[in-house]
């Protein structure tokens, strides 16, 4: 099992509840998460694998975030893994009545940190362009 199958089942496990996996000095979140993080609290998405998305933020943060959440009024649960003992531990959790579940990503081709498309070919250019534009546009409805 991976890292990202882990978090998959804690989300599933945690429906109504962002989760977050504390990862070296970073918790973190995916997929639908992520997103709805970034549109709700503005946390910078970045790619965490093929059309996933992760944000995160530093441990030191993390009464910062969570009270951002909690004002919200948005459910977390916070796990810390522990490779070298092989234990998952439940460090945070909170109820909220309100979370929406979103996409699993934004748009990898909108995302700045996928190095995968080339910033110099014509048609990825183009269609990052078109892109944007849409993505503007669904925002102003």
């Amino acid at each position: 099992m991976s890292f990202g199958d882990m978090i998959e089942i804690l989300q599933e496990n945690n429906q109504e509840r962002v989760v977050f996996v504390k990862i070296g000095t970073f918790y973190v979140a995916t997929g639908s998460d992520a997103v709805f993080l970034n549109e709700t609290l503005g946390l910078k998405c970045t790619c965490f694998k093929k059309k996933i998305c992760k944000v995160g933020f530093p441990v030191c943060a993390v009464e910062k975030y969570l009270g951002k959440l909690r004002e919200k009024n948005i459910g977390y649960a916070v796990y810390a893994f522990s490779g070298s003992q092989g234990e998952l531990i439940e460090k945070y959790k909170g109820d909220g009545n309100y979370y929406i579940k979103c996409s699993k990503n934004i748009n990898c081709i909108l995302c700045m940190q996928n190095k995968k498309y080339n910033e110099k070919d014509q048609y990825m250019k183009a269609l990052k362009k078109f892109l944007e534009k849409e993505k503007q546009k669904n925002e102003n409805r």
